[in-house]
């Protein structure tokens, strides 16, 4: 690879949010090189397909255990996985909370992980027309939230029957831009 070389890396969220090119910018910053980087909006799944087919450079994909198993079939086509990061994810609803869910005038707020369970118990219960917005896509997220909800009312959501678990529609869940 020439050092005016274009690398793709494959990722969902930290490309949405810059988080993939304010990383790659301090690169070159740092390094003094002149690589340009694509990203290339993809799952978990995505990224580990490209990274096997060699579509993709680097790969940034999420749920480790899923990654490792793959890597064990694929041990020829890319390296060993290294964890790098953890996501902070936030439940964020509308001003009127209809939920009641407790809120914080802490900038940070954090919560147990009990906590989340019981917010997720009482977003399934679907009162005051309360709804959550998923994108049912088993996507490393939703894998997690499905499990969080599994733990909060003893089995996994259903958008076919639930109606308070609302699929999000076309590329709602991967916007181009940030």
């Amino acid at each position: 690879m020439t050092n005016n070389s274009t690398i793709k890396v494959g990722n969902g969220g930290a490309g949405i949010v810059g988080f993939v090119q304010f990383m790659f910018n301090k690169f070159n910053e740092v390094t003094g090189s002149n690589y340009t980087f694509k990203w290339v909006t993809s799952d978990t799944e995505e990224t580990l397909t490209g990274l096997a087919k060699g579509t993709l450079d680097i790969g940034w994909p999420y749920a480790i255990d899923r990654v490792c198993k793959d890597y064990a079939k694929h041990t020829d086509s890319y390296t060993e996985p290294k964890y790098i990061f953890r996501d902070h994810f936030v439940l964020v609803g509308p001003n009127k909370n209809p939920a009641k869910l407790p809120s914080s005038s802490d900038d940070h707020p954090h919560v147990s992980n009990d906590d989340v369970i019981a917010m997720f118990k009482t977003i399934s219960e679907g009162k005051n027309g309360t709804v959550f917005l998923t994108r049912n896509d088993m996507s490393a997220t939703n894998v997690l939230e499905r499990e969080i909800f599994k733990m909060a009312i003893g089995r996994y959501p259903d958008p076919d029957t639930d109606s308070w678990y609302l699929p999000l529609t076309g590329s709602d869940h991967y916007p181009d831009t940030t």
